[in-house]
């Protein structure tokens, strides 16, 4: 592998994850978290990201949880998906910032379809999967 291919791959390793950033929504949906990680520009195909979480959720729960939300259906195997779900717009445009992210999850006007699988590897959640 030549050093500059190597450079490349180790630069997008150290970016892919250093943009995200997290919220959570203030009472009374205070127990639902966000997540936004922009559209990376040196990426063709890449899109920003908007994910809500219920961390205190069980598995057992998921399903309607999602249901509630808006979502089309729960996951067919909830042990393999987060307490997570994909946010988008109504007119399916862009989201582009952490603070349209949070304001369309905690004040309505939200689109939500499925959840987040666990082998998901385009961001880390890990910061609001605590409950």
């Amino acid at each position: 592998m030549s050093f500059r291919i190597a450079l490349f791959i180790s630069c997008f390793m150290l970016t892919s994850c250093a943009q995200e950033e997290y919220s959570q929504c203030e009472s009374p949906r205070s127990a639902l978290k966000t997540m936004f990680k922009p559209k990376n520009d040196a990426l063709v195909f890449s899109h920003s990201f908007c994910v809500v979480c219920s961390p205190s959720l069980e598995e057992h729960e998921y399903e309607d949880w999602a249901l509630e939300m808006g979502a089309p259906q729960g996951p067919s195997d909830p042990a393999a998906v987060h307490p997570c779900l994909y946010v988008y717009t109504a007119n399916n445009t862009d989201i582009d910032s952490l603070a349209q992210c949070t304001s369309l999850v905690c004040e309505g006007g939200a689109v939500y379809n499925d959840m987040v699988g666990k082998e998901n590897g385009n961001f880390n959640l890990d910061p609001i999967l605590t409950p």
